[in-house]
């Protein structure tokens, strides 16, 4: 039961992470792409929302031992990979490697994390009474 809680932390530390690293970066000016490529941009910031979202959602699913909590979390976990191997290029491009050093260990601890849950799905899924009283 603790593996969850402390998985579920990580979705919810990830996707609240996500959500203030955005809102930074465009409240600061730094995403110069809202004004020369809004469509894309648009799309890419939805992704990150809903990704964030799944993963705040899915990890106090998760950390409160909810039916649910375990699939979405996977399903977040899932996004949150896609995530993971796309943004360090945007950074190594403009060669910061200390932002592409983070998400490589990010990556590491999401996917030991997707691969632990696997393996032992039985300490992730609600351990809660279908019956209702």
């Amino acid at each position: 039961m603790m593996v969850s809680k402390v998985a579920g932390s990580y979705a919810v530390f990830m996707g609240a992470s996500m959500i203030s690293m955005w809102s930074v970066l465009i409240g600061t000016g730094e995403v110069q792409e809202i004004e020369s490529e809004q469509i894309r941009i648009s799309f890419h910031l939805a992704g990150e929302f809903l990704t964030a979202a799944a993963l705040i959602i899915g990890g106090v699913g998760l950390y409160l031992d909810l039916r649910w909590g375990f699939n979405l979390y996977l399903v977040s976990m899932g996004m949150l990979t896609y995530t993971l191997v796309v943004s360090p290029g945007y950074y190594g491009q403009d060669g910061q490697y200390a932002f592409v050093a983070m998400f490589v260990a990010f990556m590491a601890v999401t996917v030991v994390l997707i691969a632990y849950s696997l393996k032992n799905e039985n300490l992730f899924r609600s351990h809660r009474s279908e019956e209702r009283p």
